[in-house]
């Protein structure tokens, strides 16, 4: 077969887009899933789920479309992947990251989790009858602690209101055109306080466009309302992580 002098330099010029090196043969390798997130999770129920996941390779000689394959144990979705590189060519030195993605079906209502093949647990997501919800890694930088100023005008030194500034962070698929909804379930026992904190999940109707960020460098700034307290030392528990915040004993 002969392609022609512009049949090669256009075959040339797509093997080094292609490649990211000069030359070199092709050669299919284990990936390691080092990142992954939710794409999307169907209305109906049992769910589908797209799950979006990145490896990584040492040098530019790798296709960064990968294979992503999943296997189910119970609640947990083990990841592993499959990537193309290119050996004996003239490789970039940058670290390149390799992404792919895996449906899982049939997924009942209940809680799960994405692990990689070296059982680290990469995410949480949570399926519910009417909606579904990822976990999130939120960045506690405030107690605001203000003091309830009746009526009268006269401050009241044991009734104090309470709240929260966070932060929500390494969000790996973010919303374009609309801001992350959270769910935040608070349960007081006490002086101890249990805070769980979710993304929801858009559906399909969300107008919502969904976009895979390895390296995602905006943050969803919110505050969360945790009501009147008395004097005293409380202890706020969020997604797994203690905080202390005191009530002052006056507004002295």
């Amino acid at each position: 077969m002969s392609y022609g002098i512009s049949g090669i330099a256009i075959l040339a010029l797509f093997v080094n887009l292609f490649t990211g090196c000069d030359s070199g043969y092709e050669s299919e390798v284990n990936m390691s899933i080092e990142v992954a997130g939710i794409v999307s999770i169907s209305d109906d129920r049992p769910a589908k789920v797209v799950i979006g996941a990145f490896g990584y390779h040492s040098n530019t000689c790798v296709n960064r479309d990968g294979k992503v394959y999943a296997n189910q144990s119970s609640s947990d979705i083990y990841l592993t992947g499959r990537m193309e590189i290119f050996v004996g060519g003239v490789c970039g030195d940058s670290v390149t990251e390799v992404y792919g993605e895996v449906t899982v079906r049939e997924l009942e209502v209940g809680e799960y989790k994405i692990m990689s093949g070296y059982d680290s647990e990469l995410q949480r997501f949570r399926i519910e009858s009417d909606a579904a919800y990822v976990d999130i890694d939120p960045v506690i930088y405030d107690f605001t602690v203000s003091p309830i100023v009746p009526d009268s005008g006269e401050l009241e030194d044991t009734s104090y209101h309470v709240t929260i500034s966070i932060s929500s962070v390494h969000i790996t698929v973010s919303e374009i055109d609309c801001e992350p909804i959270l769910k935040t379930d608070i349960e007081r026992t006490g002086d101890v306080i249990n805070i769980d904190i979710w993304r929801v999940v858009p559906n399909n109707d969300s107008g919502c466009d969904i976009v895979i960020d390895l390296f995602p460098t905006s943050l969803y700034n919110t505050e969360i309302e945790l009501g009147t307290f008395s004097v005293g030392s409380y202890k706020v528990v969020i997604n797994g992580s203690d905080y202390l915040f005191d009530v002052p004993l006056s507004n002295d």
